[in-house]
Protein backbone atom coordinates (compact mmCIF):
# COMPACT_ATOMS: atom_id res chain seq x y z
CA UNK A 1 0.00 0.00 0.00
CA UNK A 2 1.17 3.25 -0.72
CA UNK A 3 -0.09 5.75 1.56
CA UNK A 4 0.80 9.08 1.55
CA UNK A 5 2.21 9.81 5.21
CA UNK A 6 4.84 12.37 4.65
CA UNK A 7 1.94 14.75 2.63
CA UNK A 8 -0.65 13.99 5.37
CA UNK A 9 1.60 14.82 8.29
CA UNK A 10 2.84 18.31 6.59
CA UNK A 11 -0.82 19.10 5.69
CA UNK A 12 -1.91 18.38 9.39
CA UNK A 13 0.52 20.79 11.01
CA UNK A 14 0.12 23.32 8.31
CA UNK A 15 -3.54 23.31 8.54
CA UNK A 16 -2.97 23.22 12.60
CA UNK A 17 -1.43 26.77 12.02
CA UNK A 18 -3.87 28.23 11.17
CA UNK A 19 -5.67 28.12 15.24
CA UNK A 20 -3.14 30.72 15.80
CA UNK A 21 -5.12 33.27 14.24
CA UNK A 22 -8.71 32.77 14.91
CA UNK A 23 -8.93 35.59 17.41
CA UNK A 24 -8.78 39.24 17.03
CA UNK A 25 -6.04 41.69 18.63
CA UNK A 26 -4.82 44.69 19.02
CA UNK A 27 -1.02 45.03 17.60
CA UNK A 28 1.58 46.60 20.01
CA UNK A 29 4.79 48.34 19.15
CA UNK A 30 6.76 48.72 16.08
CA UNK A 31 9.05 46.35 14.24
CA UNK A 32 12.11 44.55 15.98
CA UNK A 33 14.56 42.63 14.19
CA UNK A 34 14.67 38.70 15.65
CA UNK A 35 17.52 37.63 17.50
CA UNK A 36 18.04 35.35 20.41
CA UNK A 37 14.73 36.90 22.65
CA UNK A 38 11.56 36.78 22.38
CA UNK A 39 9.83 39.81 21.77
CA UNK A 40 7.92 40.53 24.98
CA UNK A 41 5.54 43.29 22.67
CA UNK A 42 4.66 40.08 20.21
CA UNK A 43 4.43 37.42 23.61
CA UNK A 44 1.30 40.55 24.92
CA UNK A 45 -0.47 39.68 21.31
CA UNK A 46 0.00 36.10 21.73
CA UNK A 47 -0.92 35.93 25.38
CA UNK A 48 -3.87 37.34 24.20
CA UNK A 49 -4.52 35.27 21.15
CA UNK A 50 -4.51 32.57 23.98
CA UNK A 51 -6.93 34.19 26.22
CA UNK A 52 -9.75 34.95 23.82
CA UNK A 53 -9.14 31.83 22.00
CA UNK A 54 -9.84 29.78 24.92
CA UNK A 55 -13.17 31.41 25.56
CA UNK A 56 -14.92 29.89 22.30
CA UNK A 57 -15.97 26.67 22.56
CA UNK A 58 -15.96 26.00 19.08
CA UNK A 59 -13.90 27.84 15.84
CA UNK A 60 -14.70 27.35 12.12
CA UNK A 61 -12.35 29.38 9.66
CA UNK A 62 -12.66 29.18 5.84
CA UNK A 63 -9.36 29.22 4.08
CA UNK A 64 -7.50 28.91 0.71
CA UNK A 65 -4.12 26.90 0.91
CA UNK A 66 -1.86 28.10 -1.38
CA UNK A 67 1.12 25.21 -2.08
CA UNK A 68 4.27 26.36 -3.97
CA UNK A 69 7.05 24.01 -4.12
CA UNK A 70 10.59 24.59 -6.01
CA UNK A 71 10.08 23.96 -10.19
CA UNK A 72 6.50 23.56 -9.80
CA UNK A 73 3.34 25.82 -10.61
CA UNK A 74 1.30 26.94 -7.28
CA UNK A 75 -1.24 24.55 -6.30
CA UNK A 76 -4.51 25.94 -4.96
CA UNK A 77 -7.05 24.40 -2.47
CA UNK A 78 -10.18 25.21 -0.63
CA UNK A 79 -10.94 24.28 2.62
CA UNK A 80 -12.75 24.60 6.32
CA UNK A 81 -11.58 23.88 9.38
CA UNK A 82 -13.36 23.03 12.70
CA UNK A 83 -12.09 22.94 16.23
CA UNK A 84 -13.89 21.77 19.72
CA UNK A 85 -11.77 21.72 22.41
CA UNK A 86 -9.35 18.44 21.41
CA UNK A 87 -11.66 17.68 18.53
CA UNK A 88 -11.13 19.10 14.96
CA UNK A 89 -11.78 18.63 11.52
CA UNK A 90 -9.99 19.22 8.31
CA UNK A 91 -11.52 19.35 5.02
CA UNK A 92 -9.32 19.87 1.91
CA UNK A 93 -10.52 19.29 -1.93
CA UNK A 94 -8.44 16.33 -2.27
CA UNK A 95 -8.18 15.46 1.78
CA UNK A 96 -9.85 15.31 4.98
CA UNK A 97 -8.90 14.86 8.58
CA UNK A 98 -11.21 13.95 11.85
CA UNK A 99 -9.95 13.81 15.30
CA UNK A 100 -12.91 13.40 18.07
CA UNK A 101 -9.91 13.62 21.14
CA UNK A 102 -9.38 9.64 21.04
CA UNK A 103 -8.94 9.15 17.47
CA UNK A 104 -7.91 10.48 14.22
CA UNK A 105 -8.76 9.42 10.71
CA UNK A 106 -6.41 11.12 7.32
CA UNK A 107 -8.67 9.95 4.52
CA UNK A 108 -6.96 10.32 1.03
CA UNK A 109 -10.29 10.92 -1.64
CA UNK A 110 -8.47 10.48 -4.99
CA UNK A 111 -6.62 6.89 -3.02
CA UNK A 112 -9.94 5.66 -1.27
CA UNK A 113 -7.74 5.10 1.29
CA UNK A 114 -8.22 6.31 5.42
CA UNK A 115 -5.31 6.08 8.04
CA UNK A 116 -6.60 5.17 11.88
CA UNK A 117 -4.29 6.19 14.48
CA UNK A 118 -4.59 6.80 17.84
CA UNK A 119 -5.12 10.97 19.03
CA UNK A 120 -1.91 11.53 21.45
CA UNK A 121 -1.43 14.69 23.20
CA UNK A 122 2.52 14.12 23.46
CA UNK A 123 2.51 13.59 19.62
CA UNK A 124 5.55 14.62 17.67
CA UNK A 125 5.92 17.92 15.90
CA UNK A 126 4.81 16.04 11.99
CA UNK A 127 1.94 15.05 14.18
CA UNK A 128 1.00 18.16 16.44
CA UNK A 129 -2.64 19.16 16.77
CA UNK A 130 -4.04 22.44 16.53
CA UNK A 131 -4.42 22.46 20.83
CA UNK A 132 -0.49 22.19 21.03
CA UNK A 133 0.28 24.77 18.16
CA UNK A 134 -1.84 27.44 20.02
CA UNK A 135 0.63 27.02 22.67
CA UNK A 136 3.92 26.64 20.23
CA UNK A 137 5.20 29.96 21.78
CA UNK A 138 5.28 28.59 25.19
CA UNK A 139 7.26 25.59 24.70
CA UNK A 140 10.38 27.29 24.45
CA UNK A 141 11.09 25.49 21.18
CA UNK A 142 10.22 28.62 19.10
CA UNK A 143 11.94 32.30 18.85
CA UNK A 144 8.88 34.80 17.85
CA UNK A 145 8.80 38.58 17.29
CA UNK A 146 6.75 41.15 15.51
CA UNK A 147 9.47 41.54 12.55
CA UNK A 148 8.05 44.59 10.44
CA UNK A 149 5.25 45.34 7.73
CA UNK A 150 4.23 44.65 4.37
CA UNK A 151 2.01 45.88 1.70
CA UNK A 152 -0.32 43.21 0.16
CA UNK A 153 -2.72 45.20 -2.39
CA UNK A 154 -4.48 47.66 -0.25
CA UNK A 155 -3.61 46.24 3.20
CA UNK A 156 -0.95 46.80 5.51
CA UNK A 157 0.22 44.17 7.42
CA UNK A 158 2.10 43.28 10.73
CA UNK A 159 3.87 40.21 10.91
CA UNK A 160 4.91 37.59 13.42
CA UNK A 161 7.24 35.25 12.84
CA UNK A 162 8.27 32.35 14.97
CA UNK A 163 11.75 30.49 14.19
CA UNK A 164 12.55 26.94 15.75
CA UNK A 165 15.26 26.00 17.96
CA UNK A 166 16.02 23.24 16.73
CA UNK A 167 18.17 22.55 13.96
CA UNK A 168 16.55 19.21 12.85
CA UNK A 169 12.79 21.04 12.47
CA UNK A 170 10.81 20.30 9.42
CA UNK A 171 9.97 24.20 9.41
CA UNK A 172 12.09 27.41 8.84
CA UNK A 173 10.13 29.63 9.96
CA UNK A 174 6.63 30.11 10.23
CA UNK A 175 4.80 34.00 9.49
CA UNK A 176 1.27 35.47 10.88
CA UNK A 177 0.02 38.54 8.96
CA UNK A 178 -2.74 40.82 10.69
CA UNK A 179 -4.16 43.47 9.28
CA UNK A 180 -4.55 47.48 10.68
CA UNK A 181 -8.57 46.05 11.32
CA UNK A 182 -6.55 43.47 13.62
CA UNK A 183 -8.02 40.23 11.50
CA UNK A 184 -5.69 37.79 10.64
CA UNK A 185 -5.30 37.82 7.10
CA UNK A 186 -2.96 34.63 6.31
CA UNK A 187 -0.15 32.07 7.86
CA UNK A 188 2.98 31.24 5.70
CA UNK A 189 4.75 27.90 6.93
CA UNK A 190 8.39 28.61 5.26
CA UNK A 191 9.71 24.23 4.79
CA UNK A 192 13.33 23.66 4.87
CA UNK A 193 12.71 21.75 1.35
CA UNK A 194 12.21 25.38 -0.47
CA UNK A 195 8.47 24.91 -0.04
CA UNK A 196 5.89 27.46 1.27
CA UNK A 197 2.46 26.48 2.63
CA UNK A 198 0.03 29.71 2.78
CA UNK A 199 -3.50 29.87 4.59
CA UNK A 200 -5.57 32.75 3.11
CA UNK A 201 -8.00 33.00 5.49
CA UNK A 202 -11.24 34.13 4.02
CA UNK A 203 -13.93 33.91 7.27
CA UNK A 204 -13.99 33.03 11.25
CA UNK A 205 -17.00 31.78 12.84
CA UNK A 206 -17.05 31.08 16.88
CA UNK A 207 -19.47 28.89 19.37
CA UNK A 208 -21.57 26.93 16.40
CA UNK A 209 -23.04 23.44 17.71
CA UNK A 210 -21.50 20.61 16.25
CA UNK A 211 -23.01 16.77 17.10
CA UNK A 212 -20.39 14.44 17.92
CA UNK A 213 -20.23 12.21 15.07
CA UNK A 214 -19.33 15.23 13.18
CA UNK A 215 -15.55 14.61 14.23
CA UNK A 216 -15.84 11.36 13.46
CA UNK A 217 -14.88 9.47 10.08
CA UNK A 218 -17.84 7.22 8.54
CA UNK A 219 -15.51 4.43 7.06
CA UNK A 220 -18.74 3.41 6.03
CA UNK A 221 -19.82 6.04 3.64
CA UNK A 222 -17.33 5.19 0.48
CA UNK A 223 -17.83 2.11 -1.30
CA UNK A 224 -14.66 0.40 -1.75
CA UNK A 225 -12.43 2.39 0.73
CA UNK A 226 -9.06 0.79 2.03
CA UNK A 227 -8.90 1.26 5.71
CA UNK A 228 -5.19 0.99 7.43
CA UNK A 229 -5.82 0.69 10.84
CA UNK A 230 -3.05 1.80 13.20
CA UNK A 231 -4.89 2.05 16.61
CA UNK A 232 -2.86 0.17 19.58
CA UNK A 233 -5.56 -1.30 22.17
Amino acid sequence: MNFKKLDIYHLRGILSVVFFSFMSFVLLGQSKPMGNANDPKAKKILDKIKSDYEKNKSSEVVFELVIETPGSKPEKQNGKLVQEGKKFVALMDDQEVYCDGKNVWFYLKSEKEVQINNYDANMSDEMVSPEQLLRIYENGEYIYAITGEEQIGTKTLTNIEFKPKNRNSQYSKIRIGVDKTNNPNYIKVFSKNGATYTLVLKSTTHNKVYKADYFVFNTKKVPGLHVEDLRID
